[in-house]
């Protein structure tokens, strides 16, 4: 555990308080408030802006009925099988961490989810949860659809949300590709309430077993490896240290 330091925390509650300010000014009809919202977010406002999307929604959409999201997971199973050690090392890893990790598919539906037993009870609250969608049309800024837009990592704490109900929550994300093609897989996210800052260092690799000249995959698999690490720092102040490394199967 790293020492406090109590001026850091001053710092994010005026920080925040910005924001917050510069968010309701903005919802309001101004312009982005100039050195106070970050690029990455005020590109992301703006998105929201032109998409109308109700900056007052409390959670995301509500989840697909439980046939349709057995069918997406079929379709998304290889992606799900890969992710599976990784999935299951989280679960133990992030166990009263108050923070979760989440894969979703190429479109911010949620796949899966493990982590912390209390933070994926109060999930649901938000709909963040297997079956709902999070991507900025429908949700607004969020670290998941705000991933999807930019194609790369991003980081997304507390005020910088676009939706009121979302506030309460910090998340890092990063969108999942295919090295070799480039496809865009999914994302992966972690997730807790504002006052866990998540600060996340990933890497995912997969490769897709290759093709036989019939046009089917070979029955030998290529391996990918998956490597995730980060710091959790949790009110006051503390910094819990986790990281994990996997080897996958891609069909």
């Amino acid at each position: 555990m790293g020492r406090h330091d109590p001026a850091l925390g001053v710092a994010d509650r005026r920080y925040e308080r910005r924001l917050l300010a510069a968010w309701e000014r903005f919802v309001d009809g101004a312009g982005l408030a100039s050195g106070v919202v970050p690029d990455v977010v005020g590109q992301s406002w703006m998105r929201c802006r032109s998409a109308h999307i109700d900056p007052a929604l409390e959670h995301a959409p509500d989840p697909l009925a439980e046939p349709d999201l057995m069918a997406l997971r079929q379709r998304h199973r290889e992606l799900i099988e890969a992710s599976r050690p990784v999935m299951m090392q989280a679960h133990d890893l992030l166990s009263e961490s108050a923070t979760m990790m989440i894969l979703t598919d190429p479109t911010g539906v949620i796949l899966q989810s493990e982590g912390d037993a209390a933070t994926l009870e109060a999930a649901l609250d938000i709909r963040l949860t297997a079956g709902a969608n999070w991507n900025e049309s429908m949700s607004g800024t969020n670290a998941i659809g705000t991933a999807l837009s930019v194609g790369g990592p991003v980081r997304v704490h507390g005020a910088e949300h676009f939706c009121a109900g979302i506030k309460p929550w910090s998340c890092s994300a990063t969108a999942v590709r295919d090295p070799a093609s480039g496809e865009l897989l999914g994302v992966w996210t972690f997730q807790g309430c504002a006052r866990v800052s998540i600060a996340i260092g990933w890497r995912w690799q997969c490769r897709r077993r290759p093709a036989s000249k019939s046009g089917c995959r070979a029955s030998t698999p290529s391996c990918g490896t998956a490597f995730w690490s980060g710091g959790l720092e949790t009110c006051p102040g503390q910094r819990m240290e986790v990281s994990s490394s996997t080897t996958a199967e891609v069909a």
